[in-house]
């Protein structure tokens, strides 16, 4: 695998080429001896899903696989599972985008929308596998493996209709989620809060995982706060932006990559009951 980009180990080392792909060469042998985990992909760039974050020390991307293998056994029914074709109706709905543009640390942009989400057409479950499928389309770009993602949660015009959502159960689930997701940095930027977003996270925050509580930053209306971390040449007009959003084109180029994502999701199937 081609990776041009400078990588510095957790032991402070940079890496070669020939480096990383013996790192890689070692957790592959990992996964392929092991009970569980040679049921997963074991390509390059899965496997580099797990040493990304673990600053490429095996035995750490080892544990993060096997922790992430045991939440898939425990939260199947929310692992993608449809073809990518399937879903394109909660493509339409302009929920969840990848934004073509990266944040000032080079994490790529995803955009989330609450206003366009709506109970009476889909549930949580089909949202998350959606989103997840969303997610396994981005982390199939080395740079996003590499930097991370920054994701925009414009909270504005959510709907009462998501209190339904907030069941303990989902509640729980949902911080599990969050605590899984393997990506080498994450931040979510929330913007535009509402008194009903503000009542929703003072039920949700007590259950996040501490790392992911300390990566959410709040710029409610002040989108100057939102642009010392995110050009405003990279969001929206609602977002104090310049940037001219065409979503049928961002649509266009998530389906376009169907192919490859069905592909990718194929290994999923031996979790589901």
């Amino acid at each position: 695998m081609d990776l041009d980009i400078k990588i510095i180990d957790y032991q402070g080392n940079e890496l070669t080429k020939d480096d990383i792909q013996n790192r890689i060469e070692e957790l592959r042998k990992l996964f392929q001896n092991d009970e569980e985990l040679h049921n997963l992909r074991s390509d390059d760039k899965y496997l580099l899903r797990f040493l990304f974050p673990s600053n490429f020390n095996v035995e750490e991307a080892f544990k993060s696989a096997k922790a992430l293998y045991k939440y898939f056994i425990e939260e199947w029914d929310w692992l993608p599972s449809n073809p990518v074709e399937e879903l394109k109706k909660y493509v339409d709905m302009n929920m969840r985008h990848a934004l073509p543009f990266t944040d000032k640390k080079g994490k790529r942009l995803l955009l989330c929308k609450a206003d366009t989400i709506n109970p009476s057409k889909l549930t949580l479950t089909e949202l998350v596998k959606f989103e997840n499928t969303l997610l396994e389309y981005l982390v199939d770009d080395t740079a996003v493996l590499a930097n991370g993602v920054s994701m925009i949660m414009d909270v504005h015009g959510t709907s009462w209709r998501l209190l339904s959502w907030l069941t303990p159960g989902n509640v729980k689930k949902f911080a599990k989620r969050l605590d899984n997701i393997v990506v080498k940095d994450i931040e979510f930027h929330v913007v535009r809060t509402t008194s009903l977003m503000s009542a929703i996270l003072k039920v949700t925050m007590p259950f996040l995982p501490q790392k992911i509580k300390e990566k959410i930053v709040f710029h409610y209306n002040d989108f100057d706060s939102l642009h010392k971390h995110i050009s405003p040449e990279c969001l929206p007009k609602e977002f104090g932006g310049t940037y001219a959003i065409n979503y049928e084109k961002l649509n266009k180029d998530f389906m376009s990559h169907s192919n490859q994502i069905n592909k990718n999701i194929q290994m999923y199937k031996i979790f589901q009951k």
